[in-house]
């Protein structure tokens, strides 16, 4: 972020027709924010395995963020130490959760001969909801790095940054969930906010 107070503007004439506007941008005067997540392309889900997995890599982003944040309040009381727990019970439950559905799955698979399960989101439809599923992305990941920076400067608490994020999340699980029909990857969805809430 540049903070354009600092800039320092010249305008040059060339000539009577032109005129160029010519920015120096002194050292001191760039304040980049403190936190920056990386961002990782997410695949379109095709099937409720597939959405789990996301719950799944979403509590880790969640967990090497709080890390990063207990680290850095070393040696004072550290709220985050708590955050980062209810963070690995939350992948626990989703663990658990995806094995029963695994679990439902090869049932289905033996009892039914073996048959080809195929996911109900086929590529193609995948490929079109893909731009949807990135945007909603998106949007989380700048959300979550606003309120992870203000947790950083100070100008949020730990336990609201806590509330915020679940916020994002649920609204982020919300907005996937409306783009498939199939009931099997709704539930998924609504699992996993249910289990947000724990």
């Amino acid at each position: 972020m540049i903070d354009v107070k600092k800039l320092q503007m010249e305008i040059m004439a060339n000539d009577s027709k032109t005129k160029k506007i010519h920015l120096t941008v002194k050292p001191d005067s760039i304040k980049m924010p403190k936190y920056q997540s990386k961002a990782a392309p997410v695949v379109c889900p095709r099937s409720a395995e597939d959405v789990y997995a996301l719950g799944i890599s979403l509590q880790k982003y969640i967990s090497s963020v709080y890390v990063e944040l207990a680290e850095r309040n070393k040696g004072r009381k550290n709220p985050y130490t708590n955050m980062v727990l209810k963070q690995l019970v939350i992948k626990r439950k989703l663990e658990e959760i995806s094995r029963e559905n695994l679990n439902g799955l090869l049932t289905y698979f033996y009892n039914n001969g073996g048959p080809i399960i195929e996911p109900p989101v086929s590529e193609q439809l995948a490929a079109e909801i893909q731009p949807s599923v990135n945007s909603i992305v998106s949007r989380f990941l700048t959300q979550a790095n606003l309120l992870i920076n203000q947790a950083v400067e100070g100008d949020l608490l730990a336990g609201d940054l806590d509330a915020a994020i679940d916020n994002q999340v649920i609204g982020m699980y919300t907005a996937m969930g409306r783009l498939f029909q199939h009931d099997n990857m709704q539930k998924a969805f609504e699992q996993l906010i249910e289990v947000r809430g724990i």
